[in-house]
């Protein structure tokens, strides 16, 4: 009888030895791929984050920086280095920018792909980065003016936008979208020095308006919409307008600001599926990004503020209204 047989009783012998057996049966877990998602504070970001977690679950682990306005460069630097992630994942555009600055000061390191997501104008933003792709928050024009047809008595087929000079390709690009779908988008452009003035905004707004329209698209350009340009330009233009205003943003539907009758944005919660399925395919890739754009939104919401149309005396299919997620009365 060895050491073993004599300090040991035989029951727990055997259930050592059994536990050894198990040991040694069981396959070795691999530890998971990271990846680590930057997004600032706020629901709907979470929500995208809840969809990239249900689908990676057991296959990509994930860390999260949450950071606001008073983040630093090497908060962000700090925390690449700490989790050595295979991807990042970027959500909002002081984010993105953040990022980019630490590219510039860091330029002879090499950083894992990125996945841009739930900012404005990505593909404008991210267009010096390398190893970027993403998926686009703005909805293309004619989804969301096909939805405001369908729900509405009155025809849609003039709708106005005012944008910047430097927008031109993304209107022009909507232009062709909504010709394909017999709806004629009539545009008037302001110089980016002139949207900075409330007054020629205001100008601007009103020429557009007597363009006999059916309707007003507001694109997601920020350079537009301004707190004060909102204020002294957009409102008081809005309080004269008697025509649906298609908007990109669930903001400018509030009933307070008596702008947007439908909003179109994308689905948070797919958006995070969708992110999914661009994290899977760098992973198949071994972590490398491949020469790929930027994706539209396969998911969208739409928001109907039924008490703006009644103060503006649009008439709606009432009977078509189950097709619109949410509406404000």
């Amino acid at each position: 009888m060895n050491i073993f047989e004599r300090h040991i009783p035989f029951k727990l012998r055997t259930r050592l030895l059994f536990a050894l057996i198990l040991l040694f049966a069981t396959p070795i877990a691999h530890a998971l791929d990271t990846i680590l998602i930057i997004r600032p504070a706020g629901p709907h970001f979470e929500q995208i984050v809840s969809g990239i977690a249900d689908e990676t679950e057991g296959e990509i682990a994930y860390q999260e920086l949450v950071i606001d306005k008073t983040a630093t460069v090497k908060e962000m630097y700090l925390s690449i280095m700490t989790h050595q992630p295979k991807a990042l994942v970027l959500m909002g555009n002081q984010q993105m920018n953040l990022f980019k600055q630490l590219q510039h000061s860091h330029s002879q390191e090499t950083f894992p792909p990125v996945v841009a997501v739930a900012a404005l104008f990505i593909d404008r933003v991210m267009a010096d980065s390398k190893n970027v792709t993403g998926i686009l928050y703005e909805v293309p024009a004619v989804t969301g003016l096909i939805s405001l047809r369908n729900i509405s008595k009155q025809n849609i087929k003039r709708v106005g936008v005012l944008h910047r000079e430097d927008m031109a390709d993304m209107i022009a690009i909507n232009k062709q979208y909504c010709a394909a779908e017999g709806i004629e988008l009539v545009t008037l452009s302001i110089s980016n020095e002139a949207a900075k003035d409330a007054w020629k905004t205001s100008k601007a707004l009103k020429k557009l308006g007597r363009q006999s329209l059916d309707a007003i698209w507001i694109s997601n350009d920020s350079g537009l919409l301004t707190k004060k340009l909102v204020i002294k330009s957009w409102m008081p233009f809005m309080a004269r307008f008697k025509k649906p205003v298609l908007v990109g943003v669930e903001t400018l539907i509030k009933s307070k600001l008596n702008m947007g009758t439908l909003a179109v944005f994308p689905d948070f919660s797919d958006l995070g599926v969708q992110t999914a399925g661009i994290i899977f395919e760098l992973m198949e890739n071994n972590w490398q990004m491949e020469e790929r754009g930027f994706d539209q939104p396969i998911s969208v919401m739409k928001h109907l503020n039924v008490y703006i149309s009644k103060k503006r005396e649009i008439k709606l299919h009432q009977d078509r209204l189950s097709q619109i997620d949410k509406v404000i009365k």
